[in-house]
């Protein structure tokens, strides 16, 4: 049925049509099964309501109000107070500029209703009081030296006097000989007064109250005026689409009521709390359409001669269906799409040819700071609400995967560059530590660990600027790829949260895996690293940084450089524990689990420290063979 229906139900139709073309569906797949319209009489109103507003302010010093001040008589100035409060509530006569300018406004006073207007400026007053600080004073007493301007003289203790060695020539009766005796001298700081004077007061003993700024009083100044508040009535209404245009005109407020519904004043009234009531009237102009749209039923009223739909029902629910289908298969545990850079490709050429979904993307494109947490709100402005919030919002929180994909506002891969040699040395430089602090004190071992954990987040933050370059270069390079009404703004310091707990997390796994080696449950880092590293330093010569690496292992830095680490030392250390009865086996040079066990039982039945290097153990054996020998 398209034919038959009034110009109103036609305009709605044809703004159905328009929303919905392109977006998997036709014009010519929404048609009309039936029209209801109605023509009913709307009132709506503004309450005012009369309140007191006193705006209040301290000022250092004597700044009366000529005319309006009370000196020091608090009282007489809060009584005058409370009772201009009171006339702001219930004077009547200070209204009636205000009540005419509303009524002069005729419909437009509508636009005022929006926010509290003021009524009546009584004015300000004031009245002094004293300063609780100095108590009225002006000074206070200077803390550095209690008072007194005065500070003992640090030189003599106070004493006036100072003890000095002094060198002097006697005839012992041969010959005159050079002796040295001690003997006080006036103190040169003092003069020998024995109190030097105070800085801070410059030898006063007061100083200027900064509260009040040395005048010893403020000045209260209040000011108290009459406001209206506005309270935008609308009562529920019982005609065609009767409950939603209520909800549409208390969602518009006052200035947005024009649209729907042409309003006129239709006069003014006291409440029976002296509140003030303005209420205006006018004609609801309401259809409503029962619509197909590809095989579904739906109902849409709309109101006004510029036919806003004031009943929304999630038609694009319907329409996109296959995308919000995608979407869910697309979903995680945790309510985020998992997407790849392919798939966040496809998708977004996908939407784009769709126009309810490229005007989303557009929006979430742009959306900035707590805005980007919520981009449900964009995807219904796209859709002009004819989508429900569960819909939008997984669109939404999916286009916001998208855009990160296709128009990046930071490059992780730039900050992992910086970051990852950050981590790295963190991680080896900690567990290096912890080989040695390991086996002391707990708060010895919280303390560096914490010292640790700060210097890698610190060296994190000295390296952050050249992360934020390479992300803001990488970033704005990749975002040439789409148009530019696609592009998010950079954001390339967003990363650096994430990337300082993961170097922190760096040294808290190298402060474990230090503490493992050193009770032999783990090789040394140095010592996994050291055939590497010792590669790389034949390719390389004179590499400082692969002879820090291999000097790093304890066993070299204990003095046994004759000993090398590797298969020959396994081999001796495990030949021993198989001999002393701490392993069984076979001596195989592999220092596996069974061999480590057996190194720290032997330690501790020997009251060895549980770091004790592999150097120092094979020498602690030796010595102990040589013993018994």
């Amino acid at each position: 049925m398209t034919e038959g229906i009034s110009q109103q139900g036609a305009g709605l139709l044809t703004y159905l049509r328009r929303l919905i073309a392109g977006n998997n569906a036709r014009e010519v797949d929404v048609s009309v099964i039936s029209e209801r319209t109605q023509s009913y009489a709307v009132s709506v109103g503004v309450m005012w309501q009369f309140r007191s507003d006193v705006s209040a302010q301290s000022v250092a010093g004597m700044s009366p109000i000529r005319g309006a001040h009370y000196g020091y008589d608090a009282d007489s100035f809060d009584t005058n107070i409370s009772r201009l409060c009171r006339e702001a509530v219930h004077r009547m006569d200070i209204r009636e500029r205000f009540m005419r300018r509303i009524d002069g406004a005729g419909v437009d006073g509508l636009d005022l209703s929006c926010s509290r207007q003021p009524v009546h400026d009584f004015g300000s007053y004031s009245k002094f009081r004293d300063c609780s600080t100095c108590e009225g004073g002006g000074t206070v007493r200077c803390g550095r030296c209690s008072g007194t301007g005065r500070h003992i003289c640090t030189g003599c203790g106070g004493g006036g006097t100072v003890l000095q060695m002094q060198t002097s020539t006697r005839w012992n009766g041969r010959y005159n000989e050079t002796y040295s005796h001690s003997t006080y001298v006036t103190c040169s700081s003092c003069w020998g007064g024995g109190t030097t004077r105070c800085n801070g007061c410059a030898g006063s003993g007061d100083l200027t109250c900064n509260p009040c700024k040395g005048h010893g009083c403020f000045t209260d100044i209040s000011n108290v005026q009459s406001i209206a508040k506005p309270t935008w009535l609308v009562p529920k209404l019982t005609g065609l689409a009767g409950d939603a245009l209520s909800a549409a005109l208390q969602r518009r407020g006052p200035s947005g009521a024009h649209a729907l519904v042409a309003l006129t004043p239709a006069g003014t009234h006291y409440n029976d709390e002296t509140d003030w009531v303005v209420r205006y009237k006018g004609m609801a102009e309401v259809v409503e359409l029962d619509v197909v749209v590809k095989k579904s039923q739906h109902t849409v009223a709309a109101v006004g001669k510029s036919i806003i739909p004031i009943s929304r029902p999630p038609i694009f629910d319907q329409l996109l269906g296959n995308e919000l289908s995608t979407i869910r298969g697309l979903s995680t545990s945790n309510g985020q799409p998992q997407l790849g850079k392919r798939r966040s490709s496809s998708l977004f050429h996908h939407y784009r040819s769709l126009p309810a979904m490229d005007r989303a993307l557009h929006r979430v494109a742009k959306l900035k700071g707590s805005d980007r947490a919520h981009p449900e709100a964009a995807v219904s402005i796209a859709t002009d609400g004819f989508i429900s919030q569960g819909a939008a919002k997984a669109i939404g929180t999916t286009i916001i995967g998208i855009i990160n994909k296709v128009s990046p506002a930071y490059s992780v891969a730039a900050w992992s560059l910086i970051a990852l040699p950050v981590a790295g040395v963190a991680f080896f430089l900690t567990a290096n530590e912890f080989l040695k602090v390991s086996t002391a004190g707990i708060w010895s071992t919280l303390f560096v660990l914490t010292v640790c954990a700060a210097l890698s987040a610190f060296a994190m933050l000295i390296a952050s600027p050249l992360a934020w370059v390479s992300s803001a270069l990488t970033s704005a390079l990749l975002r040439l790829r789409v148009p530019k009404d696609y592009r998010q703004r950079g954001r390339n310091w967003e990363p650096l949260r994430k990337t300082l707990l993961g170097v922190t997390g760096a040294a808290l796994l190298g402060a474990g895996y230090g503490s493992a080696a050193s009770f032999h449950l783990t090789p040394p880092l140095a010592e996994v690293l050291a055939p590497a590293v010792t590669y790389a330093a034949s390719l390389v010569p004179n590499n400082a940084f692969a002879t820090a690496v291999l000097s790093s292992s304890p066993n070299r830095a204990s003095g046994h450089t004759a000993v090398v680490l590797g298969p020959e030392l396994y081999k001796e250390i495990q030949a021993r524990l198989i001999l002393t009865g701490y392993l069984h086996g076979k001596a195989d040079g592999v220092m596996g689990p069974s061999t480590r066990a057996a190194i720290a039982r032997y330690e501790r039945s020997n009251n060895l420290s549980l770091g004790t290097s592999l150097t120092d153990l094979l020498a602690h054996m030796r010595k102990m063979r040589e013993t018994s020998n």
